[in-house]
């Protein structure tokens, strides 16, 4: 296992490893349900993960393009929408900074990447993908605001 710090979390990950898992996985959550808001998803992948977190991700072995989950809160403005959503790789988290105040094991304070995108990372085992077993495993949840792409009429 490596690490890496990112922000106030000292994470130990397994990127050889993760990799080997999202083999496995055939297609992300928003390809597996099919909805207006998660096909809007899908097709503007390209404007929601910074470079600055796919170069992290990358390096943690994570493929983006196979979220576990990605929920959609709501319009923002016209053409912006408020989406959410769940990434895992294997490892695990070997500090939080106290700045978190993590409640019950949920972390509170998410960390800015660009003014569309922040993440937090987690180690409780929620909506983990099946192909991860039992390993150890880091759940990133992400925050970001996604322009709607659909030639279709937006939903609220």
């Amino acid at each position: 296992m490596e690490t890496i710090s990112l922000g106030p979390w000292l994470i130990s990950y397994d990127a050889e490893t993760t990799r080997k898992v999202y083999i496995q996985i055939e297609s992300g959550g928003v390809e597996r349900c099919g909805c207006e808001p998660c096909l809007n998803f899908a097709r503007a992948r390209k404007h929601v993960y910074p470079e600055e977190a796919t170069k992290v991700l990358d390096k943690l072995g994570v493929d983006f393009t196979k979220e576990a989950e990605v929920y959609h809160f709501c319009r923002v403005r016209s053409g912006w929408h408020h989406y959410g959503g769940l990434l895992h790789f294997v490892g695990s988290i070997q500090r939080v900074g106290s700045e978190l105040g993590a409640a019950n094991g949920k972390p509170t304070v998410f960390l800015k990447v660009n003014e569309n995108f922040s993440w937090c990372f987690s180690s409780k085992r929620e909506l983990v993908p099946v192909a991860f077993g039992n390993l150890p495993v880091v759940r990133i949840i992400f925050d970001a605001k996604v322009p709607w792409v659909l030639g279709i009429k937006e939903p609220d």
